[in-house]
């Protein structure tokens, strides 16, 4: 597919009722009128699993509930596809396509990371950019430093996103057998737990990190840059204030910044007796 935009052009979300929407669709969709909005219900997650990941569609019908089934969905649409997924109680504050030229970037190489600020404006390094994460909790704020879910940027194919899937499997499977693992703070945490893992699995691949115990993951600088986003071979990784503001986030920056990208609201639909509807 050819495309100018920063990612294949398609903002994806998922909720049972498609034709429900809320003031968060009209900040996105002024933002980004060349993104196709599309809206997925558990029907289609289950059709676009099965024509396009058949290997995956048992595991994935067996999954024991609809958070997982949605956040694995959430992970395989971009490595087909490509583009961006927003929950649904998320909006856009800057144009997509903006974002990767405020970008400011620190490379780590060979397991060492230096401190050279790359001249804003992007450049080619806007067209290195495969896949972007944002940070939901920093290794100060939750016993596992972890990167968002509720935003996820990708072109298409990037193998993080493949991985990621499969722990979910993985992880899901174990969950069944303990209940506390069922319950709604576990469960929130699954998907986030195994993009986090995928990602820093492909770090230490890559070179980028010596290796994956949790000193030296918690000592990674981009956890604790407030205001620089980072590219790390190809992923950008985004700061805590442009990927999650939100004043009630313990993780968010108390600032009006022409740097936050976007506000996740934590309506938190999957809970029972949660809408979109405002």
């Amino acid at each position: 597919m050819n495309y100018t935009s920063l990612f294949p052009p398609f903002i994806f979300r998922t909720n049972e009722d498609k034709l429900q929407k809320s003031s968060f669709f009209d900040f996105c969709i002024a933002q980004n009128p060349n993104y196709q909005h599309i809206i997925y219900d558990d029907h289609d997650r289950t059709s676009f699993i099965r024509q396009f990941y058949p290997q995956f569609i048992d595991a994935f019908k067996a999954l024991p509930r609809t958070v997982l089934k949605a956040d694995m969905w959430r992970l395989l649409i971009l490595h087909h596809y490509g583009g961006l997924y927003f929950d649904m109680d998320v909006e856009c504050l800057r144009p997509i396509d903006d974002w990767g030229q405020s970008f400011g970037v620190i490379r780590g190489k060979d397991g060492r990371w230096s401190d050279g600020l790359v001249e804003r404006g992007g450049g080619d390094d806007r067209q290195l950019i495969q896949l972007m994460v944002g940070i939901e909790f920093t290794p100060d704020l939750f016993p596992m430093a972890q990167f968002a879910t509720w935003s996820i940027a990708s072109k298409p194919g990037h193998p993080i996103l493949l991985k990621a899937a499969e722990m979910i499997v993985e992880n899901a499977a174990e969950a069944t057998t303990n209940t506390e693992e069922l319950a709604d703070n576990n469960i929130l945490h699954i998907g986030n737990r195994c993009l986090t893992l995928a990602i820093i699995e492909h770090f230490v691949q890559m070179g980028y990190l010596a290796n994956d115990n949790s000193e030296t993951v918690a000592e990674a600088p981009f956890w604790h840059n407030n205001i620089t986003n980072t590219l790390i071979g190809d992923v950008a990784v985004l700061n805590k204030q442009a990927w999650g503001y939100h004043p009630d986030h313990p993780s968010s920056v108390y600032e009006d910044s022409e740097e936050i990208f976007i506000r996740h609201w934590f309506v938190g639909s999957w809970r029972e007796g949660r809408n979109y509807n405002n």
